[in-house]
């Protein structure tokens, strides 16, 4: 296995992995944890839709960055800032397009835009990845959708629910 492989495949290990802690998640919560609504907040549905729809963001760009002529995104750079999107306008859409989705239909769109992204993904060069492949550090615009952004809201639903348990 060459280095660019190799790295490639630590990307998609990381992604497959923090979709399968979703989906052991999901599957430890009972159908009213995953739709009830906290005051001020949002249900499991309504997250997993969020997280979805910001790593539909990094898939746009992972098919942009397909053509060898396309500008590469500063490496820092998220979703929002490569897409120009206003993130607290873009939350807000999305909730209200989204908001009487059961976890059926956000687990499809779950399952299809990562199957989608990690395609995508394995079909970029090296240098569309990382940008220095000498170091495990990969672009924002896709990295931050697929674990960062995604992590960090799996870990505040698990965390919502431990304190319920503990209460």
């Amino acid at each position: 296995m060459t280095k660019s492989s190799e790295l490639t495949q630590y990307l998609i290990d990381e992604i497959e992995q923090e979709y399968r802690n979703w989906l052991d998640l999901i599957a430890s919560l009972t159908p009213e944890q995953l739709a009830k609504r906290p005051e001020d907040g949002w249900s499991v549905v309504d997250v997993l839709v969020h997280v979805t729809a910001w790593q539909e963001n990094g898939l746009k760009i992972a098919d942009t960055q397909k053509d060898p002529q396309a500008q590469t995104p500063d490496a820092q750079f998220g979703p929002s800032r490569v897409l120009n999107i206003d993130f607290e306008d873009f939350n807000q859409r999305v909730f209200e397009a989204h908001r009487d989705w059961g976890m059926e239909q956000a687990l499809a769109w779950f399952e299809s835009i990562n199957s989608s992204l990690l395609s995508a993904l394995k079909e970029l060069p090296i240098e569309r990845l990382y940008p220095d492949a000498s170091k495990r550090a990969p672009f924002n615009w896709f990295w931050r959708p697929a674990i960062v952004h995604s992590r960090e809201h799996r870990l505040d639903v698990e965390n919502r629910f431990k304190e319920t348990i503990k209460s």
